[in-house]
């Protein structure tokens, strides 16, 4: 008998042996397992594993391409005046019109449009659209705070013979007087690229959203970066300072858990929002 039930635990449970399967010999009805089941060990990765090893990744990736941008745009810097004495002298040229239009891609206008475009064209995604807004004119304001902290000529304002050092006016102008010695502030802020910021920011929300025109969007931000230059507007280390600024801002937008949960929340609000909207239309 004990034989049989020890046959039974096995063909039942098949994971207990004789001396587990039988409680008592005597009595033999009751079967009492002493041993918690084996665990089955699988190759499948946990819920949520995959998104933290994105997240982790683009976050290594974010900083590894400002850090490089930044770094760029000191070693740049002696040759600001040599690139943008250069621009001076051929910025009527006709190939230049691309460039030229490219500006909307990091202006706020521009930043508006897209948004449109995806409501329009992806109806499902709109409630998403704060957060790209967020990604990317957050970090145009950021840029804009920036130029508070460090006054720098603009190249159309500024003799291109002098050495580029020349240019920076120092830290916190509006406290050590340079402001109020000027009659054009915006002349000053050269430093760091807002738009730059606005394109990068813009650029790397896409991206994270629409993953297969990553390159697409890249050279939409690059040809926006040219025109910053084109235009006289910044020089080359003021466009690098102010992508490497929205590249982070937009990472820390996608990838910060706090930031994340708060625009889930909002997402699923507007989401609901907008589907009382379109059954009423």
């Amino acid at each position: 008998m004990a034989v049989e039930v020890a046959n039974l635990a096995r063909k039942f449970y098949g994971i207990f042996s004789e001396s587990d399967a039988v409680h008592s010999i005597d009595r033999m009805d009751v079967l009492i397992p002493t041993r918690q089941p084996r665990v089955q060990l699988t190759t499948d990765l946990p819920v949520g594993y995959a998104a933290s090893s994105r997240i982790q990744s683009d976050a290594a990736r974010a900083w590894l391409i400002a850090f490089s941008l930044m770094l760029f745009g000191y070693v740049v810097i002696p040759f600001d005046t040599v690139l943008a004495s250069f621009m001076h002298t051929h910025h009527h040229w006709s190939g230049w019109k691309l460039v030229y239009l490219s500006e909307i891609f990091s202006h706020a206008w521009g930043v508006g449009l897209i948004a449109l475009g995806i409501a329009s064209l992806y109806a499902s995604d709109a409630p998403k659209i704060p957060q790209l807004f967020c990604a990317s004119l957050g970090a145009g304001l950021l840029a804009n705070i920036g130029k508070l902290i460090c006054a720098r000529t603009r190249p159309h304002s500024f003799d291109l013979t002098a050495s580029s050092w020349e240019s920076f006016q120092g830290l916190f102008p509006w406290w050590n007087g340079v402001y109020e010695n000027s009659t054009n502030l915006a002349s000053l802020q050269s430093f760091p690229s807002a738009h730059a910021a606005t394109a990068a920011g813009l650029a790397w929300g896409l991206s994270r959203r629409y993953p297969q025109g990553r390159w697409y969007f890249v050279l939409l931000c690059m040809l926006a970066l040219c025109q910053r230059l084109v235009v006289e507007a910044h020089y080359l280390s003021d466009v690098c300072w102010g992508a490497a600024i929205g590249v982070i801002w937009a990472n820390f937008v996608f990838s910060n858990v706090k930031m994340g949960q708060r625009f889930v929340r909002l997402e699923v609000w507007l989401a609901g929002r907008w589907k009382i909207h379109r059954k009423k239309a």
